[in-house]
């Protein structure tokens, strides 16, 4: 006879949810990119969506990533420096967008563009990982 399934009362198995990072995947090959349409659509997300706890949900995912991706043995400069240069293009974007849209074109809300809204979380984020001491180098201040 074939089993369909552990017997009655058995717990079932533990599942692993899947993780969400911005850093490289352990299992991965060497030589992967970040995966910055993860971190795009974070900030996209908390441009765009009123619930304050999701806004902050991923705010912190995104410092506390950046966080391990350069813990003491495993600083990836390659990854560091294609964030950076991400959170630069936000920050910058919203001064030429902020000009020639409003914020019904972009998604915002209480008539801020998502564009700005965005680069506030880029500049909170910056700001956050300078005060713990992950990022104090001059491109970081340049932000």
């Amino acid at each position: 006879p074939h089993s369909l399934g552990p017997p009655l009362g058995t717990p079932p198995a533990p599942r692993h949810p899947q993780v969400l990072r911005l850093g490289p995947d352990p299992h991965a090959e060497q030589g992967h990119r970040p995966p910055l349409r993860l971190l795009g659509l974070f900030f996209r997300l908390m441009a765009s969506v009123p619930d304050k706890g999701l806004r902050e949900l991923l705010h912190r995912h995104v410092v506390n990533d950046i966080r391990n991706i350069n813990k003491k043995g495993k600083r990836d400069e390659k990854v560091n420096r294609s964030v950076q240069s991400f959170l630069h293009r936000v920050v910058t974007s919203s001064s030429a967008t902020s000009t020639s849209s409003t914020s019904a074109d972009l998604g915002g809300v209480d008539g801020e563009s998502a564009a700005d809204i965005a680069a506030k979380r880029a500049v909170d984020a910056v700001a956050e990982l300078y005060r713990r001491g992950v990022w104090t180098d001059d491109r970081t201040v340049a932000i």
